[in-house]
């Protein structure tokens, strides 16, 4: 298997690496489904942000009207059912801006990698999601954006439409 190429963004004028993958669990209760985000400062790559989006996570959140569903719509999508009643909040991990506010987040918050010795990994990337949801926001997307998209893609018949 080759390894998957890191991507360059440049966030606040400093060069960061970051790679997407998605993945399933072998033992698992609910979905196996795994959206996973490692990021690297170029100049700090002994500290990286790890970021593993497990829909399993949705039973350790305090909300119960509330549930994310990791890897779709599309490939390396999640994306929040609010209230039960719909979605209306998406995140695309493909997409650079969604990266880039996720850095400024990270940073204003929990990671520091020029002082940080070892990763920074929160344990439930999901329940932090939720505590940060309106300050994302507005990198948020439509799902059927997302959708829409895929199916106008050359040669693909696309994902299913959201539940």
């Amino acid at each position: 298997m080759s390894k998957k190429q890191m991507r360059k963004i440049v966030v606040d004028g400093e060069t960061y690496l970051w790679t997407r993958r998605h993945f399933h669990l072998t033992e698992y209760t609910q979905s196996r489904c795994v959206e996973k985000l490692n990021i690297h400062h170029a100049d700090h790559k002994r500290s990286p942000l790890l970021l593993r989006f497990r829909e399993e996570d949705n039973q350790h959140r305090p909300s119960a009207t509330d549930h994310w569903y990791v890897g779709s719509p599309g490939d390396g999508g999640i994306f929040l059912l609010e209230g039960g009643v719909g979605c209306h909040f998406c995140l695309d991990f493909n997409r650079p801006r969604v990266i880039a506010a996720i850095i400024r987040l990270l940073r204003a918050t929990l990671w520091n990698p020029a002082t940080d010795n070892r990763p920074c990994e929160p344990d439930n990337a999901l329940l932090f999601l939720d505590q940060h949801r309106e300050s994302l926001r507005p990198v948020a997307i439509n799902p059927i954006e997302i959708h829409t998209a895929r199916l106008a893609e050359p040669n693909s018949d696309g994902p299913s439409p959201p539940p």
